[in-house]
């Protein structure tokens, strides 16, 4: 028994294993039922690509940003207030990719939208992009 086996006191069986890179809407198997049974299929190609994205980049942002946490500096050398706030780079770069996916799903509902009005035979009140809009959110 080499001195390495000594010290094994037992192994830890009851864990799930280590999050790694991985496609967020692939392997969300509820995600994925909902969103064929809700009609969504249209978005698959999408989604299956944020979830590439989201599984990747982001989570390995997110580590970053949550093993380092903002710094308030109160003050500075002098004394004087300064009541600032320094964040991690990968909080900024969080913040710049939720914006760029928020406007990208803003673009994608608008076309939605016109392709539900070129098809659909509503009366002309029946304003579809509102639905979409304020539906999306609630």
């Amino acid at each position: 028994m080499s001195i390495t086996e000594r010290f094994i006191t037992h192994d830890v069986e009851n864990q799930v294993p280590a999050l790694g890179p991985c496609n967020a809407f692939l392997t969300d198997v509820a995600l994925r039922e909902g969103t064929a049974r809700e009609g969504a299929a249209w978005a698959e190609a999408d989604l299956a690509a944020f979830g590439a994205f989201a599984g990747g980049e982001m989570m390995e942002l997110g580590f970053a940003a949550n093993e380092n946490k903002p710094k308030l500096k109160s003050f500075d050398r002098g004394g004087e207030r300064l009541d600032e706030v320094d964040f991690h780079p990968a909080y900024h770069r969080l913040m710049q990719l939720g914006m760029e996916q928020l406007q990208r799903l803003n673009r994608a509902n608008a076309g939605n939208a016109n392709n539900v009005d070129s098809v659909d035979q509503a009366p002309p009140e029946y304003d579809h992009r509102q639905n979409l809009r304020t539906g999306f959110w609630e």
